[in-house]
């Protein structure tokens, strides 16, 4: 205590005097006034040494040149002490004001913080608690702590009562953005992928009005890398003792951000099992006496079915339906004999959907007369192409798409032996009619399936005895949304049939 006040240790006379006088005092008197004599000077001592005490936050000693004014920094409010600290480091907050050492490591440097001090971010707190702004295409958020995270917006950031990144409000799943996924998904092997197991659906399972559900696959990134193909199969779609056979569900997969297909996605049909979300509708009317089966409508009519006496004579191909893309329930292709190809939705919320791979949807070939019935009869009908659709902030498509339709199974010609190759020709992923089942001796062939923009072909009548060939299924849609103002690149490589043109879709 001494070291900050100031004390004479001198006695005056008279006091030098009356110690004189009481020598004679008893020994136990002595240490009475011995003691009350260090009591006084403990209370001498009390005075504070004006070197140290701060004048108007100044200090006039060299050594002792910071003001304390609050006692941040030694516990004694407006007292100069020593700066003994490490360059440029926090040294404490004192209420909102960060005290740092200088550059030099001989000072202290006081800095009024906007948002706060804390020790634990070091110094001025970034930003306001629990607050967010957009920063141009960015969305900065300030979390409880007072530290900024920056998010950088894909599209743009929307501001607001809670400012965010811009995301879609998808057509068919209008929320299904709002809540951001989690995890990852990612093929990186060939697989068979079920929608009507609903362990797979972890996104949820939405009914459709008048149409499948649809089994929403919902993570913060998909990908298929190159080299795998993921084939989604409906397990009710060919389960052919149920009552309903159709109702297989339509497949989403939704993303966060980019949904990269580098591999392929297929929901063809297989013969006449139809694909996720496929044929839920026939088309191409039935086989009868003397004449096969139609194919099944979709983007173009069917391929007529073949009579006894002339290609394509029984006139009954499935006719064209309505554009998807102006329906509200999501539906894949239409059967006939063949199945239906699939329904999938691929939509990345807050990036882009890039298809570098193939995508698939073609329509299941007709069944051969022969497998048909044990005699002439005529063929199966093909199936139609799915509809595929793509919606994000961006659409990229440079890799290979495929909705043909299924091919005419081939009539039969009475006789025994008969083979798969009678049957139509389904999942092609080519430029070419996906092709007719061949004909034995006497029979007709199947009529080819759609491609690109072209028709289906006729069924063909037989050469002798046998049954007439069914008509070709026609091919499927691929669509693309983006939000206004975003032009899509859609260059594949290899189409068929090509993109409708793009649509718009709402943001949030």
């Amino acid at each position: 205590m001494c070291g900050l006040t100031h004390c004479s240790g001198t006695q005056p006379p008279e006091r030098r005097a009356d110690t004189r006088r009481m020598h004679v005092i008893s020994t136990a008197m002595r240490w009475v006034s011995v003691g009350f004599v260090l009591v006084a000077v403990g209370v001498g001592c009390t005075k504070t040494n004006p070197i140290l005490v701060c004048h108007n936050g100044q200090c006039t000693d060299p050594q002792y040149r910071y003001c304390d004014v609050d006692g941040a920094i030694g516990g004694e409010p407006n007292t100069c002490v020593v700066p003994e600290c490490t360059a440029n480091e926090l040294v404490t907050c004192d209420g909102s004001n960060a005290i740092t050492c200088n550059s030099d490591g001989n000072d202290y440097t006081t800095t009024a913080c906007q948002f706060g001090c804390s020790l634990a971010n070091g110094g001025c707190n970034q930003c306001a608690a629990n607050s967010a702004t957009c920063s141009g295409s960015a969305v900065a958020t300030c979390d409880a702590s007072g530290v900024l995270h920056t998010e950088q917006c894909a599209g743009t950031c929307v501001d607001g009562q809670t400012p965010h990144c811009q995301y879609l409000s998808p057509k068919y799943l209008p929320d299904v953005c709002d809540n951001p996924g989690s995890g990852t998904l990612n093929w990186t092997q060939s697989a068979d992928f079920d929608s009507d197991l609903d362990v797979n659906c972890n996104g949820g399972i939405v009914p459709q009005a008048g149409g499948p559900a649809i089994c929403v696959v919902r993570y913060s990134s998909i990908s298929i890398a190159d080299g795998a193909t993921l084939h989604v199969i409906s397990s009710v779609n060919r389960d052919q003792s149920t009552s309903h056979p159709d109702d297989g569900r339509v497949i989403a997969f939704i993303s966060d951000g980019d949904l990269v297909v580098a591999g392929t996605i297929d929901v063809s049909a297989q013969a006449q099992f139809s694909g996720p979300g496929g044929g839920l509708t026939r088309s191409g009317g039935n086989i009868a006496t003397g004449q096969a089966q139609g194919g099944a409508g979709f983007a173009t009519a069917g391929g007529n079915g073949g009579t006894t006496t002339t290609d394509g004579g029984a006139n009954n191909g499935g006719q064209a339906a309505l554009d998807p893309a102006t329906l509200v329930t999501l539906l894949g292709g239409q059967r006939s004999g063949g199945g239906g190809g699939g329904a999938a939705l691929l939509i990345s919320c807050r990036g882009s959907v890039k298809v570098t791979g193939w995508l698939t949807a073609s329509g299941g070939g007709g069944p051969g007369g022969y497998h048909l019935f044990d005699g002439i009869a005529g063929g199966g009908g093909g199936g139609a192409g799915g509809y595929i659709v793509l919606e994000g902030l961006d659409v990229q498509v440079t890799g290979s798409v495929w909705s043909n339709g299924g091919g005419g199974g081939a009539g039969g010609n009475g006789t025994t032996g008969g083979s798969t190759n009678e049957d139509g020709r389904d999942c092609s992923t080519g430029l070419f009619g996906t092709q007719g089942g061949g004909a034995r001796t006497g029979a007709g062939s199947g009529g080819a399936g759609g491609w690109i923009n072209r028709i289906p072909q006729p069924g063909y009548h037989p050469s002798g005895s046998g049954g007439p060939g069914g008509g070709g299924g026609s091919i499927g849609f691929f669509q693309s949304y983006t939000p206004a103002g975003v032009t899509p690149t859609i260059t594949p490589a290899a189409a068929s049939p090509t993109f409708q043109p793009n649509a718009s879709v709402s943001t949030r």
